[in-house]
């Protein structure tokens, strides 16, 4: 059963996948091989992660709208959800301006450690090293970043 859902969800994300790729082709929003680095013969079309982030956000709601089509009883969009969600969404944000403008580095490190901060004070991170040190809790010095 769970092989069905995982296939709805990867035939989901191949579908939005394909469907962003020819709305970006079509607009004309793609980054031709500019240099020597880029391995790219073609164009290659922006807003990939519009797809990633469209498919997330789908089957979250319909896991929260639809829970019986997934084999359970109930999925509210639970604080967890929503804790994860909230910086994923500054961090696609961040991806889609980057397509259109130019962003230096240093705005996108910002805006990256902004969304990290906030996973941070949500209360997901990395709080102990059970590989290699047993069971030590981390501080914040240490978990943070």
């Amino acid at each position: 059963m769970q092989f069905l859902y995982l296939s709805q969800q990867l035939l989901l994300s191949a579908i939005s996948r394909a469907l962003v790729r020819d709305f970006a082709n079509r607009h004309g929003w793609a980054t031709p091989p500019a240099s020597d680095r880029h391995i790219h013969t073609r164009p290659t079309p922006r807003l990939g992660g519009v797809a990633i982030f469209l498919t997330l956000w789908c089957i979250a709601l319909l896991a929260h709208w639809v829970p019986e089509h997934f084999g359970m009883t109930e999925f509210p969009l639970s604080q967890l959800t929503v804790k994860i969600l909230g910086p994923a969404t500054i961090i696609f944000l961040l991806g889609l301006i980057d397509d259109f403008v130019e962003l230096s580095a240093y705005v996108k490190f910002s805006v990256q450690a902004l969304a990290a901060v906030l996973l941070y004070c949500n209360g997901i991170g990395i709080s102990r090293l059970t590989l290699l040190a047993g069971h030590p809790h981390l501080g914040w010095l240490v978990g943070l970043p």
